[in-house]
């Protein structure tokens, strides 16, 4: 990981409409990313990226992203099938084109279908986060409306989002997390057909929700 000349360490104390960290030979993003709550433009093209911070769907006032020339667009844009399970950093594009700001995702000289695939993967009933390695998940996940089943086992989730509870599922799927608990309004989901918590200790609020369903 090599610094550009104006480190984004340094660049967070500051209040920041644009980035520009374009061929610096970076390897990696920090997690502090996602401090720059005001951050609209952030140019990362020609650096040895190959994955991006959880922390990044934070960044909900993001408007232009570039990350043409790296590894990790290499790999999105050689699959034949754009899927979640490609990798986590697909996830976190698709999250920040849904629900943020973001309109100016710039990642090939041609690159009209790719973006329409990754639209697309929060458009569909099911939503499949299976054994991503996700450690959270957006506060406003709630917002995708279009969503009736939700797979997220085989994860390191500690909480799900109150927001989940506005959705209208009819599948939530929590095996093998590290879940404590689950949201208080949790008996909301009143279409709620299957859950699968796998044995989680959940906390006694949580658990007499949970009953009700």
């Amino acid at each position: 990981y090599i610094e550009p000349a104006v480190s984004l360490e340094q660049q967070k104390h500051e209040v920041q409409a644009s980035i520009s960290a374009s061929q610096n030979n970076l390897s990696m993003i920090p997690e502090s990313i996602g401090e720059l709550s005001k951050l609209k433009t952030l140019e990362l093209a020609e650096n040895s990226l190959s994955g991006l911070p959880e922390n990044l769907q934070k960044l909900r006032s993001l408007a232009s992203l570039d990350l043409r020339s790296n590894p990790l667009v290499s790999s999105i844009s050689q699959s034949k099938q754009i899927s979640l399970d490609r990798s986590s950093s697909i996830f976190l594009l698709a999250i920040l084109l849904k629900l943020g700001a973001l309109r100016n995702l710039r990642l090939l000289d041609y690159e009209e279908d790719l973006l329409r695939s990754l639209r697309e993967l929060l458009d569909g009933p099911v939503l499949d986060l299976t054994d991503r390695q996700l450690r959270v998940l957006p506060h406003d996940f709630g917002q995708l409306q279009g969503v009736r089943e939700v797979r997220l086992q085989r994860n390191l989730l500690q909480v799900i989002p109150p927001s989940i509870c506005n959705m209208s599922l009819t599948h939530l799927m929590l095996a093998e997390n590290k879940l404590s608990g689950l949201p208080l309004d949790i008996g909301n989901l009143q279409r709620l057909k299957k859950t699968r918590p796998h044995k989680q200790p959940f906390n006694r609020a949580a658990r007499q929700h949970w009953s009700t369903l």
